[in-house]
Order: structure tokens, then sequence, then C-alpha cells
């Protein structure tokens, strides 16, 4: 069924919108629900909506089942082949599939990185050597801001290294951060 329902997108904007929902995913404790939405040109667009961001206040109006619609499905395996190349949930599609080499320069993160790995695609390239300090790992991903995240919530224990468009965005957050410190 197609439903529509209110939607407050970063917290700001109030916006009505009617999706052809196809699948629940949770990523860091929090819910997406993701579907095709139509756009203003006719095209059709597989949306992502945090839960939490969805206004439901009881009343029967707040969300809407369209019985009437018909539904359109998605392609087989579009999913599995949507998140295969991310971390979390957003995918922008005009960013390109990068090599990113991560160096753990703690032993205790470079473990974390083997037991609990950031990506499918993670290998570790060079197994920690207490003497030069430092491991390897790479991952073979579309960058976004979940894995910057992830990345930033190890701290001074990793970085990224090689000259990619992902580790310049690193940089510009990491001096933005540096700034608010001072």
């Amino acid at each position: 069924w197609v439903i529509s329902f209110k939607y407050i997108q970063c917290f700001q904007n109030l916006m009505k919108k009617t999706v052809h929902p196809h699948l629940l995913k949770e990523y860091n404790s929090r819910w997406f629900l993701f579907g095709y939405v139509q756009q203003e040109d006719g095209t059709w667009e597989i949306v992502n909506f945090a839960l939490d961001r969805i206004v439901y206040n009881g009343s029967a109006n707040d969300i809407m089942v369209h019985v009437d619609i018909p539904f359109k499905k998605t392609p087989m395996d579009f999913y599995a082949n949507y998140f295969k190349d991310i971390v979390g949930v957003t995918r922008f599609d005009e960013e390109k599939l990068e090599q990113i080499t991560i160096r753990t320069v703690d032993f205790k993160v470079h473990h974390l990185l083997r037991t609990k790995p950031i990506h499918s695609s993670q290998t570790e390239t060079i197994p920690f050597d207490q003497e030069k300090g430092f491991g390897e790992f790479s991952i073979c991903v579309i960058p976004n801001l979940e894995l910057q995240a992830r990345l930033l919530g190890y701290g001074k224990g990793l970085y990224v290294l090689g000259n990619t468009p992902f580790r310049q965005r690193m940089q510009d957050v990491i001096s933005q951060l540096s700034e608010l410190y001072k």
C-alpha cells in the first residue's frame, strides 16, 4: 500500500510525503523507512525517512493509506545493491566508489576494527606492528556522513591515508573541529 505522512526534514521544514514503502532498516539505533517517491519532474527516486521525523499526533489524518494508488515495486535485489557499497543508510549517487586506506596508530583501535569491521569490503592490509606503531585496513565504499562519523568516533586512534576526496573531507572536518576547541 501507498502511504502519506507529514515529515520534518532536518527538523525545520514540515512537508507532506507520499511514499511507496519497501523497507524498514535500523542503523545506529535509529529506524529508517525506504521507498519510492515521485519527484516533481515525474521521475521516481528511492528516498529514506527517519521514523522519528514522521509527525504522528494520534490523528487518523497523520498517516494515510492509499489503497486506490497502484504500488510501485523496486527491482529485484535493489536494496542488496543499494547498501553493498556504503556504511549506514545514506547514499549519494554523485559520489564515486573509493578505495580508502585507514591507518591505525593505537593497538586497541586496530583490534576493534579487526573484530568489528566498518564495512564488508574491509581487509587488514598491514597487521598492527608494535615497533612501528601502526597497522592498516582497506575498504572500498562510497563515502558518506555515516562513514565519516564512524571514523571520527575513533578519535586519534586512526587516520585516513592517501590523496583522496574523502581524506580531504576528513581533513576539512577536523580543521573545523579544531577551530571550535581553540
